[in-house]
């Protein structure tokens, strides 16, 4: 007997076992993306990615993707750094009148109550001549203002306007959005964040994101809400707000310790020393710390006063787990007569203290790439945009502890 199979029934076999292919491709595909995607909130698990370990390494290499944006978002960064330039009696269009930029500050202003010493000139992103070439600004598209004297304001990327993209595909951030994700990643932890304004803005965006179902936020919990008001966002980090932010908290009903101390120098390493130490004993307990800007980045002194007495604690005690934090990128309104605090200076610094730290169990923080080409406000320090993904990726720093068993679920 001869079987004769028609030419439909064989097409349909055939669709039949190519669609099968599909579902299990489907199946396979996004079973992998799940471990690196989806934070278990179980209260004994943290399971994800099975394939990304060492967070702070991994995560801090990327790019910023920029996102579509309004007019209302321009407008409040706008307004922020108005307020910012208006604070240190700088121009708004960071513009000299005699239009030299570059390798010269804003010395002719000197009379109005301020060292602007500090800033760099530069060239209104807005005006007719937005390119300073050869410490002149000139009439350039922002696609010919590249060289190695060229500076030009429109090609800072804000990182408000921006999603950071972490170049390792496996190795995704998760994005802590609620308060209550938070707080049952942080159960029964103590952080404590030491140093200068640098760490200052970390804490803010961590105190923020914890409190985000409260009025006052990261302030004081009494403050005025005028206050609440003047101090929201990015203007918190304005001086007259500065006092308002509350640095030491119990949060998550309590079950969560979250402490700043601003100790920006290796003259007050006594302090630190002290403040990692009376963790020694806390189950649970973490040291986000750094310093560098305020000694000139002399690493000889912060080496011998503060890095290696701490690695000494490390070294005899479990807790807390220390986390060095690496100084970032500074903008290009960083000034160019601040020599100990140019670029390369920040780097060697960096790399001083990594080899240093090498072999100790002590992991670093390094956010240089993250911040390398992005807006500062100042120079030297960047806004929520930046903050918020530095918060985000030392959250999951300490998912990965969890993960790996370094911190315990139950104290």
């Amino acid at each position: 007997m001869t079987i004769m199979i028609s030419n439909q029934s064989g097409h349909s076999g055939l669709r039949l076992f190519i669609g099968l292919i599909l579902v299990m491709i489907l199946i396979l595909f996004f079973g992998q993306m799940a471990n690196w995607t989806t934070v278990s909130m179980s209260s004994t698990s943290f399971e994800r990615r099975a394939t990304c370990r060492d967070i702070l390494n991994t995560m801090v290499v990327g790019k910023w993707l920029k996102k579509p944006h309004s007019k209302e978002e321009i407008s409040q960064i706008n307004k922020f750094l108005h307020a910012v330039r208006e604070h240190l009696f700088l121009p708004y269009s960071l513009e000299r009148e005699d239009k030299l930029c570059g390798n010269v500050t804003f010395e002719e202003l000197n009379w109005r109550m301020h060292d602007l010493h500090w800033f760099r000139a530069l060239c209104n992103p807005d005006g007719d001549t937005p390119c300073c070439y050869n410490n002149r600004c000139v009439a350039k598209d922002a696609d010919d203002c590249y060289c190695d004297s060229c500076y030009d304001m429109r090609q800072p990327i804000h990182a408000e306007l921006a999603t950071w993209s972490p170049s390792t595909y496996d190795c995704q951030m998760t994005t802590f959005t609620s308060a209550e994700d938070v707080c049952h990643l942080l159960s029964n932890v103590t952080l404590y964040i030491i140093g200068d304004s640098l760490l200052r803005h970390v804490y803010v965006s961590l105190l923020t994101l914890i409190r985000s179902d409260t009025i006052y936020g990261p302030l004081l919990q009494y403050t005025s809400p005028g206050v609440v008001q003047m101090c929201n966002g990015d203007f918190l980090h304005l001086p007259m707000c500065v006092n308002h932010i509350d640095r030491d908290t119990w949060a998550c009903d309590r079950t969560v310790r979250l402490k700043f101390f601003e100790y920006v120098r290796s003259s007050q390493s006594n302090l630190t020393l002290a403040a990692i130490s009376e963790l020694m004993t806390t189950p649970n307990s973490l040291v986000l710390v750094g310093i560098g800007i305020h000694d000139n980045f002399n690493s000889t002194s912060i080496l011998n006063d503060l890095v290696f007495p701490m690695v000494k604690i490390a070294s005899h005690s479990k807790w807390p787990r220390i986390v060095w934090s690496a100084t970032h990128s500074f903008g290009i309104m960083k000034s160019p007569r601040i020599v100990s605090q140019n670029i390369e200076n920040v780097i060697h610094f960096n790399e001083k203290i990594k080899a240093a730290l090498r072999g100790s169990g002590i992991p670093i923080f390094d956010t240089f790439q993250l911040t390398n080409g992005t807006m500062s406000f100042d120079g030297v320090h960047y806004g929520k945009g930046v903050n918020d993904v530095k918060a985000q990726i030392f959250l999951n720093y300490i998912m990965e502890e969890r993960e790996l068993g370094h911190l315990e679920n139950d104290v």
